[in-house]
């Protein structure tokens, strides 16, 4: 599991940051949320906003991102968003976005995503962006994140973790299912899951509802473990590599067949 969350907000033109308005548009979107200006930060060599108990540290950067940090997220980006490839090839700078300290337990993984989320929408409010990319893993347009990043803090159903974690249906004969990217982070595998004859909705729901566990528990799924209250409906987890991305470990996550 990562213990530092790194995301990128791409831009098409230089940035020079205003921390006060950033400042001003997470408080007015996050009452009740700790949101300040530090006068210093350990270990922070560039400016940093505290939010939700964590340093969150802002260093921009005068040049793209390499073209392979992007190029894969944004292939996979695609299928939801079609101008992926062209506003990701197309940026010129960039502000690197993450927390100062590390995070020890599942919880503060959690908290540490939230806080930088939060941070990154408020940028992109103050300064026009292109798109946002996290963790080397999943990436958004800048209209989608600065959207759904107002609900950075909020509990489930609304808990905005398809900025972090993204879904891909596929079918393979009678096989429905999905696999995920961007889980890797929080629980150190990815999710593949696998049904016969199954609706992809159904998939899809099952496989938000394992995200959001992982999410909220961490690692803590083990080779052999079921979820589920009925047998009908009960998912069998098993760690594996994935069938379809070679070398990616995966809960590979299965349903009866006549679930």
């Amino acid at each position: 599991m990562m213990n530092r969350h790194m995301a990128f907000a791409l831009f098409d033109q230089p940035v020079v940051l205003d921390l006060a308005a950033i400042v001003d548009v997470l408080r007015k979107r996050h009452p009740g949320i700790e949101i300040d200006l530090p006068a210093a930060a350990p270990r922070a060599s560039a400016p940093v906003i505290r939010c939700a108990g964590q340093n969150i540290v802002l260093m921009v950067m005068p040049m793209p991102v390499p073209r392979d940090s992007w190029e894969m997220p944004g292939r996979r980006a695609v299928a939801t968003w079609p101008a992926a490839l062209e506003v990701l090839g197309g940026h010129t700078s960039h502000v690197a976005v993450s927390t100062v300290g590390q995070a020890k337990t599942p919880a503060e993984q959690l908290q540490a995503a939230r806080a930088v989320t939060a941070v990154i929408g408020g940028l992109i409010a103050t300064i026009p962006a292109a798109a946002v990319l996290w963790d080397g893993l999943v990436a958004h347009s800048a209209d989608r994140w600065e959207q759904l990043s107002r609900e950075a803090f909020a509990g489930y159903p609304r808990i905005p973790f398809p900025l972090w974690v993204s879904i891909h249906p596929f079918r393979d004969g009678r096989t429905i299912g999905a696999i995920t990217f961007g889980l890797t982070p929080f629980g150190d595998r990815e999710i593949e899951f696998e049904g016969l004859g199954a609706e992809p909705n159904e998939i899809v729901t099952k496989v938000a509802g394992l995200i959001v566990y992982v999410l909220e528990h961490g690692a803590v799924l083990r080779d052999g473990d079921t979820l589920g209250a009925g047998e009908s409906d009960r998912i069998r987890i098993h760690h594996a590599v994935s069938r379809r991305v070679e070398g990616l470990p995966v809960l590979q996550a299965t349903v009866p067949a006549a679930a």
